[in-house]
């Protein structure tokens, strides 16, 4: 493993992936071995490999920061397959896997902002809302998120509801 954080610092991805294959045959299911490979498939823009691994992670590790961080991982990659596939996202495995990384890291803002900004991508701004609602107790930074959210649902027609 430390073999192969080497090599991606270095920016020997090639070299890194060979690491990772060979802590891969000594133990196939270690989360850890996992979320480095699901690392470096998103930084070869590999997201179904990234999706893959990230849920590998996910599943287990024992260690619940490094669990959530998996379960963003997982969230972000799943997104960016259906982008880079030019197909429409399936909401719902991107949304509970934001969720679980929330649940995991409560005191992290950007899980639920990631999770605004999924919900409002596919127009369920009322949930946006409150993700970044959520995110904005917790992270001040979000609130410019939150405010734009807000505009967008008052432009909304049959919106009756008052921010608050």
């Amino acid at each position: 493993m430390a073999a192969a954080a080497a090599h991606r610092v270095a920016g020997r991805l090639d070299a890194a992936a060979e690491s990772l294959a060979a802590a891969r045959a000594v133990d196939p299911f270690h989360p850890r071995v996992a979320f480095a490979s699901a690392q470096l498939a998103s930084l070869r823009c590999d997201w179904s490999s990234a999706a893959r691994d990230y849920a590998a992670a996910s599943v287990g590790e024992q260690e619940a920061q490094q669990r959530g961080r998996a379960h963003f991982g997982l969230g972000v990659a799943l997104h960016m397959q259906a982008k880079a596939e030019g197909r429409p996202l399936e909401v719902e495995p991107a949304r509970d896997a934001f969720l679980a990384a929330s649940r995991e890291r409560p005191d992290d803002a950007r899980p639920l902002l990631a999770l605004a900004a999924l919900l409002r991508g596919a127009r369920r701004l009322q949930e946006a809302r409150q993700a970044a609602a959520k995110a904005a107790q917790l992270d001040s930074a979000a609130l410019p998120q939150l405010a734009e959210l807000d505009a967008a649902l008052q432009q909304e027609p049959n919106n009756t509801r008052t921010p608050s």
